[in-house]
């Protein structure tokens, strides 16, 4: 029978009394006996959400429908539904690394933040895009991409009115004119405006490269380092200047490059107001003539 305005089904008695929680549950509820005797083919019990969502127990259902957060950590104020998720966030602000990768030595507050880094060293990447044929480990990054082919911007920056195909990407785009910096250092105090970049920032003190050439086991802090490194075994020169054709290993090769063509000087010295088109040549400049 169902309960709840047939939002709520009991598949089976035998697996509801061997859960404890619902037994008692039943008890609080004045649930009647009789009205878990729908199935007798000892299926797991099930509840069922008219958003589709799958429950294994009746307060994980309740909980969804009334949108209730009653786990609140005490450092961030950040709410939960779940109290496993509440322990998996405390991690974040202890930095406890339990899982360790036994090729690089890597260590993750999570065992599947480690299942997901091995992908990096096996290479396997078993989600293929059907529009372009782009390979990912993770199911979750092929989601991601595929918005690409859809073309669909659903969020617009209420500044400029650039559109985003995903809140996150928005969410950083807006502190491009708020200014704001929300990681910052605990070792030199440098603020950053994502996570990501504090993380590789950490490694400037740690001295942890992660990244490995294959070809000649030279270490890096970060990917994309790890990939500017692999065009000098590969030969790749994949950005090419629209106005020379010279050919470049990376774009920011490729940037410095075009201010020969277009003349700009986006380095000024202090002192006496020389511009220049690379700050290396400004610091040669300031040592010479200011120092």
């Amino acid at each position: 029978m169902s309960l709840l305005n047939g939002e709520l089904q009991f598949v089976t008695e035998a697996h509801y009394f061997e859960d404890e929680n619902l037994k008692q549950m039943s008890l609080e509820n004045n649930w009647d006996e009789d009205d878990l005797k729908d199935n007798e083919k000892g299926e797991s019990s099930i509840y069922f959400s008219e958003c589709n969502d799958e429950f294994q127990q009746h307060a994980d259902y309740e909980k969804h429908l009334s949108g209730e957060k009653p786990f609140v950590c005490s450092s961030c104020n950040k709410q939960f539904t779940e109290i496993w998720n509440l322990k998996r966030h405390l991690k974040t602000h202890t930095n406890e690394k339990m899982f360790d990768c036994p090729v690089c030595y890597k260590q993750f507050n999570e065992a599947s933040n480690l299942k997901r880094h091995m992908k990096t060293h096996s290479g396997s990447k078993p989600h293929t895009c059907h529009e372009c044929d782009k390979q990912f480990g993770e199911a979750g990054n092929l989601k991601k991409h595929m918005i690409i082919h859809s073309k669909v911007k659903l969020y617009e920056c209420s500044e400029c009115r650039k559109q985003f195909t995903e809140a996150g990407n928005l969410k950083r785009h807006m502190r491009t004119h708020t200014g704001k910096k929300p990681y910052a250092c605990c070792v030199c105090g440098k603020q950053f405006t994502e996570a990501g970049n504090l993380k590789r920032h950490m490694r400037i003190h740690t001295g942890e490269r992660p990244y490995t050439c294959l070809t000649c086991h030279k270490p890096f802090t970060d990917i994309g380092s790890l990939k500017r490194h692999m065009t000098i075994h590969t030969g790749e020169r994949p950005y090419t200047c629209y106005e020379c054709e010279k050919h470049f290993t990376a774009v920011d090769n490729l940037k410095r490059h075009m201010r020969t063509h277009t003349g700009e000087k986006l380095y000024t010295c202090a002192m006496c107001h020389r511009q220049f088109r690379e700050l290396s040549n400004l610091r040669r400049h300031t040592e010479r003539l200011h120092w």
